[in-house]
């Protein structure tokens, strides 16, 4: 058996750490607490950063730096595998009122500051043993890419735009937030996927706001970690 870093969740963001399974094995994924025993459905699950959550933007990027969701399991068993809603996600930053900084000029001698605003439901798939799909809306919808809102200021505290942003592929059609895992791992990580490890960017796309402040895409970078709800959590892993 080898560790695999697969690249979960919206937010979400996109949840889990697991190693992967022997060639030959077709069991579906299952979030296991205690360890080999799956989680009952209806338990919620947290998902906490790992790392920096960067946006990269053709004029800069935009990072986070405390990132959480918290939602709840629908189903998790070997046959069905793992589908859980997100009913919340946070994005804070080292900026002004925790939001996130940026590399980008805010016109004034200053860099834009971002505040980040999910847009839950957000509907968190795992079917296969190494990857994880977060889609926007309430599950089992699979139709709509997830969804962000970015305040845009000054680093003075000015507004300047709202704009937001979808997970599309690169011609505009809508697609899942996207994360590798490694099994058998607690806690447990997933990283976004990207280019750089063998997959697609995580591109979003802007479905509004003014293209003089909100950069036309961005691609997203980071991991997270998962987590029951539970005080004192050591953290879930995941099975096949």
């Amino acid at each position: 058996m080898r560790n695999k870093l697969i690249t979960a969740c919206l937010a979400v963001a996109a949840f889990a750490a697991f190693a992967a399974l022997p060639s030959g094995a077709s069991a579906a994924p299952c979030v296991t607490d205690p360890s080999g025993t799956c989680l009952a459905t209806g338990n919620k699950i947290t998902v906490t950063q790992h790392s920096d959550s960067v946006l990269t933007t053709p004029v800069g990027t935009v990072t986070c730096t405390v990132v959480s969701a918290t939602g709840t399991l629908q189903v998790n068993d070997h046959t069905a595998g793992i589908r859980a809603t997100i009913s919340s996600a946070s994005f804070e930053g080292t900026g002004l009122n925790k939001r996130c900084t940026s590399s980008i000029n805010d016109g004034f001698g200053g860099k834009v500051q971002v505040q980040v605003t999910s847009k839950p439901p957000y509907c968190l798939f795992s079917t296969a043993n190494d990857t994880a799909e977060i889609w926007d809306g309430d599950c089992p919808g699979k139709t709509t890419g997830a969804k962000f809102v970015f305040d845009v200021f000054t680093q003075g505290g000015t507004f300047l735009q709202e704009c937001e942003y979808e997970r599309q592929t690169a011609g505009g059609a809508a697609a899942p937030l996207s994360a590798t895992y490694n099994t058998n791992i607690s806690p447990a990580t997933a990283e976004w996927e990207t280019a750089a490890n063998g997959h697609v960017d995580q591109l979003f796309n802007r479905i509004k706001g003014s293209a003089l402040i909100c950069p036309a895409s961005g691609t997203l970078t980071g991991s997270t970690t998962v987590f029951t709800d539970a005080a004192n959590e050591p953290g879930v892993s995941i099975t096949a």
